[in-house]
């Protein structure tokens, strides 16, 4: 009786090593087969991450004017270039979400992500703490 494993030979190049044991008692008339494999796995792409806008320049009035007033000119020079009655819904979206993105960007900034200190100050003040207590008890054995 010949025992076997069945691949797909997609991959059959994954295939380290098979051993078939004839010895192995298991109480059947098959032999025992080993086989080992080596399997990588492909990881995929991530999409990008979308960069935040800073809206909290938008609570500036200043601020808030320009910005709409560069939207309204970007919109009004769109208005020339196209016609829009003869323009897809799909492109005229495409030409509004450009035209709001890249002024947000022009405008207001992407948003700078504050970075938290890895440790804290209450937690360097308890290791100066020890650190001092370890170094009494070194420089007075006699308080161990």
């Amino acid at each position: 009786m010949i025992d076997l494993i069945l691949i797909r030979e997609r991959w059959r190049s994954s295939v380290e090593n098979t051993r078939a044991f004839p010895t192995v008692d298991i109480g059947s008339e098959h032999n025992l087969v080993l086989a080992k494999f080596r399997i990588k796995f492909k990881i995929g792409k991530k999409a990008p991450k979308r960069k935040k806008r800073n809206l909290q320049k938008l609570s500036d009035p200043s601020t808030k004017h320009v910005f709409q007033l560069e939207l309204r000119n970007r919109f009004a020079s769109l208005e020339d270039e196209l016609d829009l009655s003869a323009e897809s819904a799909d492109t005229l979206l495409h030409h509004s979400n450009s035209i709001s993105s890249s002024t947000a960007a022009d405008i207001l900034g992407n948003l700078r992500r504050k970075k938290k200190p890895w440790i804290s100050e209450a937690t360097l003040d308890f290791t100066d703490k020890c650190r001092e207590a370890r170094k009494m008890a070194f420089q007075n054995p006699s308080h161990r």
